[in-house]
């Protein structure tokens, strides 16, 4: 759970803090079949059509969620969130921190103060026994008494400052995954297709794709651009991704298993992408880098190439 200021979009002000769950992080595919949203491949959510009050509603960014971006999310089915494109991926400059426990708990006995009296039946039953003034202090007066010591001593200040560095340290340098550098040229192929685990409904219902059956994302969308895999730290593979990329421009998206990908995007002034922990590079089973994914037929080539070679 992290605090979001929310980008400026048609329903709420600019800046305004949300409480959202951090679903997907750079590197992570989104996929959309219909509206129903899907990140690696696994359901997340249902964008609507149109707001209760009827504006249209327009469904979020898919693809590879870039460095430095989010996707943002709750569970309930009116969330506004990076399923609607008037939200999108959340960039790290938008995200306040962490939300703790202890807030969220602070939070919801607040609402529960706010809302419980709407609904509650009063009694009057009188008075028995010796009654004493309340000796002990508000708790929110004692919460906004430590908020503002603590904003005079510096210290909200110094978290944030501490928070921000974070969040720009983790967007220079994400942790990666160290592999080896490809001494032989190996192909192999990976076939893309899952099972799916409940049935697949439409948004009126009806039934797209019964619970059961093996369905390849490759018989309806096709890869338009082959993914280059390699380490940012290793000067040779770095050239030769760059050389590549210049004999095949718009062809291939070029994807960081080490390295600093802002720094090396704005010295190619060409968006790069990281593979955040390898989660693609242990997918897919690559064990060398430099590797190209590219599609043949209805399942993915996987060539770990040599550089130079």
């Amino acid at each position: 759970m992290a605090g979001i200021k929310v980008p400026a979009n048609p329903y709420y002000p600019a800046g305004a803090p949300f409480l959202k769950i951090v679903k997907g992080v750079p590197g992570d595919v989104v996929t959309c079949v219909g509206r129903r949203f899907f990140i690696n491949g696994v359901f997340v959510a249902e964008a609507k059509e149109h707001t209760r009050h009827g504006n249209p509603l327009t469904p979020g960014p898919t693809g590879i969620i870039p460095s430095g971006h989010y996707f943002i999310w709750t569970p309930h089915q009116d969330s506004y969130d990076s399923r609607y494109g008037e939200i999108g991926w959340v960039s790290a400059e938008h995200i306040l921190g962490k939300a703790r426990r202890l807030l969220m708990r602070c939070l919801l006995f607040i609402a529960l103060l706010a809302t419980g009296s709407a609904h509650a039946t009063v009694y009057d039953l009188g008075v028995i026994g010796r009654t004493y003034d309340i000796a002990e202090p508000d708790m929110l007066q004692s919460f906004y008494r430590k908020l503002r010591k603590a904003e005079a001593e510096g210290k909200i200040a110094e978290v944030e400052t501490h928070m921000k560095q974070r969040f720009i340290d983790h967007a220079n340098r994400p942790k990666g995954v160290t592999l080896p550098r490809t001494e032989t040229h190996r192909v192999r192929y990976y076939d893309p297709s899952i099972v799916l685990t409940k049935d697949i409904v439409d948004h009126e219902g009806n039934l797209l794709w019964p619970a059961g059956t093996a369905v390849n994302p490759l018989e309806y969308v096709s890869m338009s651009e082959q993914w280059l895999f390699f380490d940012g730290d290793d000067p040779e593979q770095t050239a030769w991704a760059r050389d590549y990329l210049q004999r095949y421009p718009n062809r291939v998206r070029p994807i960081l298993i080490q390295g600093a990908p802002l720094e090396l995007s704005k010295v190619w002034n060409t968006r790069l992408y990281f593979d955040q922990h390898g989660t693609y590079v242990e997918k897919f089973g690559i064990e060398t880098v430099p590797a190209l994914i590219s599609q043949e037929g209805k399942k993915l080539r996987i060539d770990e190439v040599v550089p130079h070679g």
